[in-house]
């Protein structure tokens, strides 16, 4: 097929060939030129066969939308384009014809006006002998800003506090609208919490209490409350709180809480926002109608009359699982009667979805009772035609307890001190757990996991009690493993806690002398200063309780001291054994503690006594000869040797300082003759001794005492 919009030029290169062999053959070549002509044989195109377009409410008259560009594929006056909107005029946007470009013709709001506006624009060629055209959807959502501020659903609560009530407890859930799209709504207590015992959720509203009640006065308190989008603050409310002594009060029905608050029926004036809204895109939709022939949406879609107001499920429930299917009609044809279900308001946390086409509801995130035990949301159908027609109902959704929380510690571990005498059966600490879920499955039972006999734990109330005397010289610090557990009949659930109990010391030990008594000997000329000996006293408490001081009560002749901290005993004046020979000590152990333990023990030292000659022995003569027979007879007198010790004559001297010895130590003679202590000189041995030879014998002496 020939396309001049592609190709308007065709040139052709044509060659004639004679028959005669490949080396004589003849060619000739010619070139032709092919002018393909135009006809308006192509409708416009658009770049986009259905754009969508998003514009800011509020934006100014003018404001561009759009451009809209087509291409017509023709030349001349065949591809020349012009373009227009088909739809009604009251449509509030304009195009230029000849540039395609669509803006705004009044001041548009995201609240009040329709919100989806689908515009038909034609693009029209000016060929001849006919035009050709085409159309486009084109989608223009308006699009939501800020410009509205959040309001309370409930403003003026009143309500009555337990002073027991736990900490943590919800009191009352304080939620604001916003009509503004998308925004995220915070809250936040302004004023009237000068002791800091509430918390609202920024998230949710949800007033809960952060401290215990029961050790503050105060009676009363004004909580200001406000909501931010980010932008824009809601007017503020309070919330009066009366705090009563117990649950027991008249006003709180035996409840933790009890709260009243003014319902303001914001959602009704958003509902009847959105309806008008609606209405006026549905008269629009029938002053516009375009020329093309299309069916008109008649019916709004009915809910149908069995659908339950109120369900009750089961938390816990897994992903996907279908908790009810919700069914509605409208009586009309095609995209008209078909319908589409969504939920428009209360899903939070998004826990629930629903099916759009088959009007299923099912299970989108976990399902917790303890985060959120009644959800009550707002159902949408709407049909397709155009414009849509909707209808809404509300479904209350009670969420069941299951035991799928095990009790939680307030504290991640304990720690407590104890003194070693602490008396038996007595409360030491303690311990706390509770549980989220309710009824039986929030009961919780303490026990004692570790294996001990020294301590037990109440299964109500959890204290911890004193079963067993304590001793921190066995054992210093005891670990206990508390767990608690839930009453659920069926699957209990539990948790353990560490609970560190450290033994403080008290002085329950005497120092002990190890050994128990002392007995050492020393040597009379040792000089003063000493160190005779150490004596030891154990004590097993803990700092000064442990901390041992030394002295000597009796016995020490002012001759010896201790070192109070070491225990070492010194000699403090000269010893002498000629004066006494046993000193029999009596030695004393103190500890330090406030009700201070003495002993005592038995320190025995004898004095030993010291050689005092001063004079060694001196021999008469330096020379000594004899002369012996041979075959003299054993035990024949060869001489006499004599020896005297000045020591004899010191009057202080014992008679081992002069007391002489001799012997024979050296010479030829050794083994042939022997000396008495008289200094004789005698023969030991017979043996052949040749006549005239002279033996010299050299003697020593050495005192008794030496040995």
């Amino acid at each position: 097929m020939l396309d001049a919009d592609v190709l308007d030029k065709v040139e052709l290169n044509v060659s004639a060939h004679d028959q005669a062999n490949m080396g004589s053959r003849k060619t000739s070549y010619a070139r032709i030129t092919v002018h393909i002509k135009d006809c308006n044989d192509n409708a416009p195109k658009f770049r986009a066969s259905k754009p969508i377009v998003t514009i800011t409410e509020n934006k100014p008259i003018g404001t561009e939308v759009f451009q809209a560009r087509a291409r017509d594929a023709d030349s001349g006056d065949n591809g020349y384009i012009g373009y227009s909107i088909v739809n009604a005029d009251t449509i509030p946007f304009t195009i230029d014809a000849f540039t395609g470009k669509i803006t705004t013709k009044q001041v548009l709001d995201f609240e009040s006006m329709a919100r989806v506006y689908k515009l038909r624009v034609r693009a029209s060629d000016w060929g001849s002998p006919y035009r050709r055209e085409s159309e486009m959807v084109l989608t223009v959502k308006l699009k939501d800003i800020n410009d509205n501020k959040p309001m309370f659903e409930k403003v003026n609560c009143v309500g009555f506090l337990s002073r027991e009530a736990p900490v943590g407890k919800e009191l009352v859930m304080i939620s604001a609208i916003d009509y503004d799209i998308g925004n995220i709504i915070n809250y936040k207590i302004v004023s009237g919490d000068p002791d800091d015992c509430f918390e609202l959720m920024a998230s949710s509203g949800l007033l809960k209490t952060r401290c215990s009640l029961g050790d503050l006065r105060r009676d009363y308190y004004s909580l200001v409350v406000t909501a931010m989008d980010g932008k824009y603050s809601a007017d503020t409310t309070t919330i009066n709180i009366t705090v009563v002594n117990n649950k027991r009060n008249r006003q709180l029905s035996n409840n933790d809480a009890s709260f009243s608050c003014e319902d303001t029926a914001v959602a009704k004036m958003l509902s009847r926002l959105i309806d008008e809204a609606e209405r006026k895109s549905v008269e629009q939709a029938s002053l516009g109608s375009s020329t093309n022939a299309v069916s008109r949406n008649v019916h709004v879609p009915l809910f149908d009359r069995n659908m339950p107001k109120k369900i009750v499920i089961s938390e816990g429930l897994p992903v996907n699982h279908k908790i009810i299917g919700i069914s509605a009609v409208d009586p009309d044809h095609g995209y008209n009667g078909r319908l589409q279900y969504v939920i428009t308001a209360g899903n939070e946390d998004s826990v629930f979805k629903m099916d759009t086409h088959s009007g299923d509801l099912l299970v989108l995130n976990t399902v917790d009772r303890e985060r959120k035990d009644v959800y009550t949301i707002t159902i949408t159908v709407s049909d397709m035609g155009s414009p849509a027609k909707s209808a809404s109902a509300i479904l209350q959704i009670n969420v069941e307890d299951i035991n799928d929380n095990a009790p939680e510690f307030d504290k991640d571990n304990y720690y407590v001190r104890v003194a070693e005498d602490v008396k038996l059966n007595a409360s030491i600490l303690k311990v706390h757990a509770m549980d989220r879920d309710e009824g039986k499955n929030a009961d919780v039972a303490y026990s004692i996991v570790s294996d001990t006999s020294l301590f037990s734990v109440n299964r109500q109330t959890g204290d911890i009690v004193v079963t067993s005397a304590l001793d921190r010289e066995k054992k210093h610090e005891h670990h206990i493993e508390i767990r608690a557990t839930d009453g659920s009949d069926v699957h209990p659930l539990s948790s353990v806690v560490m609970v560190t109990v450290a033994v403080e010391d008290v002085n329950d030990n005497i120092p002990t002398f190890v050994p128990s008594s002392y007995h050492v000997q020393i040597r009379e000329d040792l000089p003063v200063g000493a160190v005779v000996m150490t004596i030891v006293a154990k004590d097993s408490d803990h700092g000064n309780s442990g901390t041992v001081r030394y002295a000597l009560l009796s016995g020490m002749d002012d001759k010896f001291e201790v070192d109070r901290e070491a225990g070492t005993i010194r000699i403090l004046k000269s010893l002498d054994f000629e004066t006494k020979q046993r000193y029999n000590i009596t030695a004393r152990a103190r500890d330090r503690g406030q009700r201070s333990w003495t002993s005592r023990c038995h320190v025995i030292i004898d004095i030993t006594d010291v050689n005092e000659n001063l004079h060694a022995p001196v021999f008469s003569d330096f020379v000594v000869r004899g002369e012996v027979a041979e075959d003299s007879p054993v035990n024949t007198v060869v001489m006499q040797v004599t020896a005297t010790d000045p020591d004899a004559d010191n009057p202080t001297a014992i008679p081992g300082d002069y007391t002489l010895t001799y012997s024979i130590k050296d010479g030829s003679g050794l083994g042939l003759f022997n000396i008495d202590n008289t200094g004789e000189c005698l023969v030991s041995y017979i043996s052949y001794i040749f006549l005239h030879q002279v033996y010299s014998h050299v003697m020593s002496f050495q005192p008794l005492h030496e040995k």
